[in-house]
């Protein structure tokens, strides 16, 4: 029942007392530790199938903490009502499935909640969508699991919206301080650099070439090379 790396950085973004709403909690590992470590009074673990929810109860039941761990079937936020929450967890979906969580449920644009956003894919489109849409990431935290490196993003609403450049939609808040942030830079700059390398085999100019250059030396200017 111990946490994943993933799940462990998610964790440390909650703050203490939260109110959480976990979407797709699966078997409840992570609303089960967020208790355990006096993070939170309440969890709403939700998930859109009854499989997952069933599992998530038996582990609840087991653990004694039925009380403070509520399970709720719910496509994404659909069966949450606004002022149950305030912090709002989506961990372990693609960036696209979260961006459209969002999208269905308005009542999140509000500055009152915290949003902690684990994407699993597409988190290019998640970060776009976030800018396009009124949201901030405060912070975000690269992280290796499995041998695979994801971000965990710690966001607020600020209302407003606008267009993030190309280099924001691959880097965000990530810092290269750290090892891990580090890598995320390089991996990024490598992505770009191989998609690079394939328009300049089809030979001919392409209308993305200049661009993805551009994205590409600033990337490098802010890691420092």
């Amino acid at each position: 029942m111990a946490l994943n790396a993933r799940l462990r950085a998610v964790a440390d973004f909650v703050c203490g007392g939260a109110l959480v709403v976990d979407v797709g909690c699966d078997h409840a590992i992570l609303p089960i530790e967020l208790v355990k470590e006096n993070r939170v009074k309440k969890v709403i673990a939700c998930d859109i199938g009854e499989g997952p929810i069933s599992s998530a109860k038996k582990n609840i039941e087991k653990a004694e903490l039925s009380s403070v761990i509520e399970t709720r079937l719910s496509d994404g936020l659909k069966e949450i009502s606004p002022d149950e929450v305030d912090h709002i967890v989506i961990a372990g979906m693609g960036g696209d499935l979260i961006s459209w969580i969002l999208s269905a449920s308005p009542w999140v644009k509000d500055k009152k909640y915290s949003f902690i956003f684990q994407p699993m894919t597409s988190v290019e489109d998640l970060r776009e969508y976030l800018c396009k849409n009124g949201f901030v990431i405060r912070e975000e935290k690269p992280v290796y699991d499995a041998k695979r490196l994801y971000t965990v993003m710690l966001c607020g609403y600020e209302g407003g919206g606008y267009e993030p450049t190309d280099d924001y939609r691959y880097i965000g808040e990530v810092k290269p301080d750290l090892p891990e942030g580090r890598d995320y830079f390089l991996r990024q700059i490598a992505r770009i650099e191989r998609r690079l390398s394939s328009l300049e085999k089809a030979k001919g100019d392409h209308p993305e070439t200049d661009k993805l250059n551009e994205t590409l030396a600033k990337i490098k200017e802010r890691l420092g090379e």
